[in-house]
């Protein structure tokens, strides 16, 4: 299991810089725990 702590944050994220890291570790988790149907779909990140 890994923790996220951003110690310039509260509870939910405003610091853009820490929302691509989550985005980007649940992106991982995702594709190791729970990977598409098709191994050619990625994560996609929109706003």
């Amino acid at each position: 299991m890994q923790t996220l702590i951003f110690q310039d944050e509260g509870h939910g994220f405003s610091e853009s810089k820490n929302k691509a890291s989550w985005y980007e570790t649940l992106g991982a988790f995702l594709a190791k725990r729970n990977p598409a149907d098709n191994p050619s779909q990625k994560l996609v990140r929109t706003r």
